[in-house]
């Protein structure tokens, strides 16, 4: 458009306040787009950032389990079971107080059949 608008001023078919017009126009347009470019660039940045943060603290928690002490170890089992932990003597295994979820588990695991080796231990 502003190449147009040029050949069109050089040949003497545009008037000046026009070209004007044009080339106004055409700066806004310029302005707006390297505005969003660099929001995008921003976002890309903080999209890098937030990776490079999830990536630092990226947890093993089957490690930080075995390497726990007992209250390290309750503290991760407060985080994931709020409710507590209690003991079932039926199964006798340690399992969320809330028994719908653990009826779920328990016939999800029972669809699947063995988890884990072979022998199911």
């Amino acid at each position: 458009m502003n190449q147009k608008a040029i050949r069109a001023k050089l040949e003497g078919k545009l008037a000046e306040d026009d070209f004007n017009s044009v080339k106004k126009a055409v700066a806004e347009e310029i302005s707006q787009i390297e505005t969003e470019i660099k929001a995008l660039d921003s976002e890309s940045s903080t999209m890098d950032d937030l990776l490079r943060q999830a990536e630092v603290q990226a947890v093993d928690l089957a490690g930080a389990w075995q390497e726990g002490n007992v209250n390290q170890r309750h503290e991760l089992a407060m985080a994931f079971f709020p409710e507590g932990l209690a003991y079932s003597h039926e199964r006798r295994f340690f399992e969320p107080c809330n028994t719908v979820i653990t009826e779920m588990v328990w016939r999800f695991l029972d669809r699947v059949g063995n988890v884990g080796v072979p022998d199911g231990i």
